[in-house]
């Protein structure tokens, strides 16, 4: 009984740590009506536009930014995405817009 009281009491905090909810907005994830933004370079944080994305060109790495707030959420690996123009691909279909 005496070893899992002492378990319990060494395991609290850190189920504190885990159970923790981050409200940090860098760290949210993406929300609709985001606009993608360079993730690094002698561009980041500046939005991407279509004319950034050629055809046929190179992904882009990019994070999320609430275009209200400005803030980028690239707090976490998670929200990094690779952006990438299918025009000639869909060969005809539209493809959406960044």
């Amino acid at each position: 009984m005496l070893k899992l009281a002492v378990g319990v009491i060494l395991a609290l905090p850190v189920v504190d740590v885990v159970g923790a909810q981050d409200d940090s907005p860098r760290r949210a994830r993406p929300q609709r009506n985001d606009r993608f933004v360079f993730a690094g370079g002698g561009r980041k944080g500046q939005v991407i536009t279509l004319a950034d994305l050629p055809a046929g060109g190179a992904p882009l790495t990019a994070y999320p930014m609430d275009p209200t707030t400005r803030i980028v959420r690239d707090d976490s690996r998670l929200n990094q995405v690779l952006l990438v123009r299918l025009d000639r691909v869909l060969g005809g279909v539209h493809a959406h817009r960044v």
